[in-house]
């Protein structure tokens, strides 16, 4: 049943585009702080972008926004962006995805450390521009289940629906089980007074297993899969040598069930915690999954696992590429000598489907080194390129109480692959060690940065060339208010309706149809549209469909 999930037919040999993994480099774009350290640990950074070029980032504590142009337009604190008077307890763990297949952000955040208190909060963006507003949502945890509390959420999207899972924690603090909201995203787009949505437990392995820190495995590129959803994780014992998937196999109101499976990997364990120059040691969590996205049929994902070649304990990457329809996992280590490498994030580095270059961010310390963000190209053969650096620390990191046997070095990093652009735009948002001067003296921080990677070598223009006859007729053309586009496909196909300015950049994403073998047709609205050029594309995972200029006078 996972074929459904793969979103467009696989294409010929012939049809693959040449993948040149020579020319496979990373470019750093805008770049600077954000979300500026307030006394609130760990940071827990994440961050996402839309294909208009608005930057919405979080912390532990705080949201902002950052126009196309860098500039922050926007910094509140969670009590102040949520704005409700009821939410008295602390507010944590926040997660923000950009819907490209919806053209909006979504973003959950947790509030509370006990099951009298503890609420899942949802916000859904009302545009694509942040500043537009959101719409609103809480619901307590004990509505769902009874004497828990929740933790440490993840999130993703389909085609109709957005997920949050949770840890759920008991009234003394032990942990219990894993949670999972399936939830319809039409009703918080559009304003609803409630959600539709299932809440999901008991959930386990072919084997019996329960997960641990379960992960919605979201799209790649540009748009969305479904109905349902693939979700990853690796069971809470170590050493192991497994990595679990779950199939959720459809939407809501259809009969859906969650399909269990396990895919044997190399073992692995977790090391030590990671050496600063000076200060404390940073902790390194554990080998819970911490990123993953899903493209041509194969689930990528990333957790922090000791380095077999290291006696010291030191701690590198572990890098999965899962294949849906076999359960098998092509498995690739990556370290530096003497170096801790933890709380890694992974997007697609390529320009189209066929290619799995990826790209890997990741925080990084040790004995000699301050604690700053490095990324890594991993080309289709599974070879890791040169790292770079995207932030150097600094000085250490030096927060917590002295009391303290250890600094918190954060939850998770965050990581958004922008849509609609011609070449890989990947955004990053972690941290390094800050040097803060104050009136009462020195003081050694977290610092907060945003990055764009880009891979300028690689281009979907490959996909521009497509067949005389599936170019678009698009009337009436010059138009003024409203216009017409019909075409033909070739195969049944899922397929990505956008729109381009002159110079290629990204206007408007107009939705993701479901095309048929034949003729199509849609319309279009086109009033908001300043006077100029545009070209319209019908994109699949594999191609461009058809596309076509059109004038607004």
């Amino acid at each position: 049943d996972s074929v459904k999930k793969t979103y467009a037919t696989k294409a010929s040999a012939a049809a693959q585009p040449r993948i040149d993994e020579t020319n496979n480099t990373i470019t750093k774009g805008q770049q600077y702080d954000a979300n500026l350290f307030d006394g609130t640990y760990p940071p827990d950074n994440n961050i996402a972008v839309a294909g208009n070029g608005w930057v919405v980032t979080v912390t532990n504590s705080s949201v902002q926004y950052h126009n196309p142009g860098g500039t922050m337009v926007q910094d509140k604190t969670f009590s102040e962006f949520i704005n409700d008077p009821s939410l008295t307890d602390d507010m944590f763990d926040p997660k923000i995805l950009f819907d490209s297949g919806s053209d909006r952000f979504f973003f959950c955040v947790l509030h509370g450390f006990e099951p009298a208190t503890s609420k899942i909060l949802l916000a859904f963006s009302k545009s694509s521009n942040p500043q537009d507003g959101w719409n609103y949502y809480k619901a307590s945890i004990n509505s769902f289940i009874s004497n828990r509390w929740a933790d440490y959420p993840n999130i993703g999207v389909s085609n109709n629906e957005v997920y949050v899972t949770v840890n759920l924690f008991t009234g003394n603090d032990d942990y219990d089980k894993v949670g999972l909201f399936q939830i319809d995203k039409s009703d918080g787009y559009n304003n609803q007074s409630q959600l539709s949505l299932q809440f999901w437990t008991n959930i386990s392995d072919d084997t019996g297993q329960e997960p641990f820190t379960l992960l919605p495995v979201s799209y790649g590129h540009t748009g969305n899969y479904g109905p349902g959803i693939y979700l990853v994780s690796t069971t809470g014992g170590v050493p192991s040598n497994r990595v679990q998937l779950f199939d959720l196999t459809n939407d809501l109101g259809t009969n859906a069930t969650i399909n269990g499976y396990h895919v044997t990997v190399p073992q692995f364990t977790i090391g030590s915690d990671a050496a600063q120059p000076q200060g404390q040691l940073l902790d390194i969590g554990d080998v819970r999954m911490k990123s993953t996205f899903y493209l041509n049929g194969v689930i990528h994902c990333v957790y922090t696992v000791v380095d077999p070649s290291s006696s010291q304990g030191y701690n590198g990457i572990n890098y999965h590429r899962i294949t849906v329809g076999s359960l098998s996992a092509a498995t690739k280590r990556f370290s530096q000598s003497s170096t801790d490498l933890a709380y890694p994030s992974v997007a697609s580095f390529s320009g189209v489907a066929s290619d799995p270059t990826a790209v890997i961010f990741y925080d990084y310390s040790s004995p000699t080194l301050n604690p700053g963000m490095r990324a890594v190209i991993c080309d289709a053969s599974m070879n890791f390129g040169s790292p770079i650096d995207v932030r150097v620390g600094d000085t250490y990191i030096n927060v917590e109480p002295d009391e303290e046997q250890e600094e918190r070095w954060g939850d998770y990093s965050g990581i958004s692959r922008k849509p609609g652009t011609p070449s890989p735009s990947v955004w990053v948002f972690g941290i390094y060690g800050r040097q803060i001067n104050t009136t009462q003296g020195l003081y050694r921080a977290y610092g907060n940065n945003v990055c764009e990677l880009r891979n300028d070598a690689v281009s979907d223009s490959p996909a521009l060339q497509v067949q005389q006859s599936n170019v678009i007729d698009v009337y009436p053309n010059p138009t003024h208010a409203y216009f017409t586009v019909r075409f033909k496909s070739d195969r049944n196909q899922l397929a990505n309706i956008t729109l381009y300015d002159a110079d290629g950049k990204l206007v408007k994403h107009l939705g993701t149809r479901l095309i048929k073998e034949g003729d199509y047709q849609f319309g279009f609205s086109s009033p908001e549209l300043a006077k100029g050029l545009y070209i319209v594309k019908v994109e699949s995972e594999q191609h461009t469909v058809a596309y076509e200029k059109i004038v607004v006078q």
